[in-house]
C-alpha cells in the first residue's frame, strides 16, 4: 500500500532505465498504484509517466511519442517493459543494444556488458 508524504501526496521514484535500482515492472506496478489514487485518464497516464523518466527512460519515452503522438498508456507500457524489463528482452539483444557513454565512463560499460554476457548462459 502507498504511503502519504507529510503533504499527502504519494511519492514515486524517477525511473532512469537500464541501471534502476527496481525492475521496470515493479517500477510500472508503482506507477500504476499512484495513477489510480490520482484518477488520472489514459491520457493523463501517458503524459504523467514522462515526468518520472530521467536519463535513458526518458530518451525512450520522448523518442515513442515522437513515432506515435495518440499511444494508448497499455501500448505505451507494453513498449516500456519490451525496452526495460529484461524478463521480456532477449538477452542477445540486450547485449547487442548496449553502448558506450562517455558521462558514465568505461568501467560503467563493461560491467553492464559483463553482467549482459553472463545472462547469455
Amino acid at each position: 500500500m502507498n504511503r502519504p508524504s507529510l503533504n499527502g501526496e504519494v511519492t514515486i521514484r524517477e525511473f532512469n532505465g537500464d541501471n534502476s535500482k527496481v525492475s521496470a515492472m515493479n517500477w510500472l506496478y508503482r506507477f500504476d498504484m499512484l495513477a489510480e489514487r490520482k484518477g488520472w485518464s489514459d491520457s493523463d497516464r501517458v503524459f504523467m509517466i514522462g515526468n518520472f523518466l530521467n536519463d535513458e527512460a526518458a530518451e525512450w519515452y520522448i523518442t515513442t511519442l515522437r513515432r506515435n503522438e495518440k499511444i494508448s498508456f497499455d501500448e505505451l507500457k507494453m513498449s516500456f517493459l519490451k525496452r526495460f524489463d529484461i524478463k521480456l528482452v532477449d538477452p542477445l539483444i540486450e547485449f547487442c543494444r548496449l553502448r558506450y557513454d562517455s558521462n558514465k565512463g568505461i568501467r560503467h560499460y563493461f560491467e553492464k556488458k559483463r553482467a549482459a554476457r553472463e545472462s547469455l548462459g
